[in-house]
């Protein structure tokens, strides 16, 4: 009897979440963020090329087909890898809010070169109200 496969879309959505999750609960900036994602799917390649030479070894006949390198086990972040693509995904699929930079004002600030620079006094908002209507 054949198992049968996992929604691919559901699981992009679970990764998805978990990202969003590991991200906004801790406070990571991207970088971090990318560094993890890096890191647990180096784990995770690392795990399943272990688990393909014991079921090689114990001569399972489907191990090569169950851990195909281009399939959906090796890359559990597929389509998830950048910030870019992570945010576009939350965008279309997760009901996301994103925060909007507003200006406040520029102001003129002179440096030890005694040239004047313009800087600007921004703040991040978040559409609350935007965000309530997508719950």
């Amino acid at each position: 009897e054949e198992m049968p496969l996992p929604d691919k879309q559901e699981e992009k959505k679970f990764m998805a979440t978990w990202i969003l999750k590991l991200q906004e609960r801790h406070k990571l900036p991207v970088s971090t963020v990318q560094n993890i994602l890096d890191d647990v799917t180096s784990i995770v390649h690392h795990q399943l090329d272990n688990a393909k030479s014991a079921c090689v070894e114990r001569g399972f006949s489907d191990a090569e087909a169950v851990f195909d390198e281009k399939g959906s086990l090796y890359h559990p972040f597929k389509g998830l890898e950048t910030n870019y693509m992570r945010l576009k995904y939350y965008k279309t699929h997760l009901n996301y809010v994103e925060p909007r930079c507003i200006t406040l004002g520029t102001k003129s600030t002179t440096h030890e070169t005694k040239r004047k620079k313009l800087k600007e006094d921004t703040m991040v908002y978040i559409p609350l109200l935007d965000t309530l209507q997508v719950l």
